[in-house]
């Protein structure tokens, strides 16, 4: 796992294309420890509009993502904020600049993963390992409440690569 859970990547690596308000920005988007979760500032945007970008702070080997629906209005009765995505595609990149798509080697087409069924249950998804710096993954289709994310990114240091001891 890349940081986020642990909390070892910081807020200002993990950013979207919009945020509904503060309580439901990027630096929510934590998977599991959040208490609420990334929610974008439309309500009912357009598929592939939006999209949670993580960086890693260096090229990683990536090879996988767990995703988390998103709740809020803790304390309330209200199911409205208790929002997942059910299917999403994948970018990836090494300079922030230039993205390529996780593709289906079945279709040759960007690969279409499945979601979350559920706001609060966790999903693996794995593909075949790409090197990274920034992974953003594009909701598709979501929950009638919304796109709401939380995420971690599975992967590794490069091999052979340097290691530094402080």
């Amino acid at each position: 796992m890349q940081g986020l859970l642990s909390g070892l990547l910081p807020d200002a690596q993990i950013s979207a294309s919009s945020a509904r308000d503060m309580l439901w920005s990027p630096g929510n988007a934590r998977l599991v420890g959040s208490h609420s979760g990334w929610f974008p500032g439309p309500t009912q945007p357009l598929a592939g509009e939006e999209w949670l970008q993580v960086d890693l702070g260096v090229p990683k080997t990536v090879g996988g993502i767990i995703t988390q629906g998103a709740r809020g209005g803790e304390g309330t009765s209200n199911t409205d904020n208790r929002a997942f995505v059910r299917k999403y595609r994948v970018a990836h990149s090494l300079d922030g600049k230039d993205w390529g798509f996780v593709m289906d080697s079945k279709t040759s087409l960007p690969k279409i993963f499945e979601g979350n069924t559920h706001y609060d249950t966790p999903e693996l998804r794995r593909f075949e390992e790409t090197l990274a710096q920034f992974i953003r993954i594009y909701p598709e289709r979501w929950s009638p409440a919304g796109i709401g994310m939380r995420v971690e990114i599975l992967g590794c240091d490069v091999p052979g690569k340097p290691v530094v001891f402080y």
